[in-house]
């Protein structure tokens, strides 16, 4: 990945290793390397959030 380049991955249930490496990351890394984001939206009779973690940290 260049210098400049954003990226953004989603992760389902079914990645197995990878979804609980990177569930790990985020309950593990400092505060201040993570960005949250909620978006609440209602309709069909039922409220769906969607979270975002960002992290710039690529290692």
């Amino acid at each position: 990945m260049g210098k400049g380049e954003n990226y953004i991955f989603s992760l389902k249930g079914n990645q197995g290793n990878l979804l609980d490496d990177v569930k790990r990351y985020f309950e593990k890394a400092p505060l201040e390397k993570i960005k949250y984001c909620s978006n609440y939206d209602k309709g069909h009779a039922k409220v769906e959030v969607r979270k975002c973690s960002v992290s710039q940290d690529s290692k």
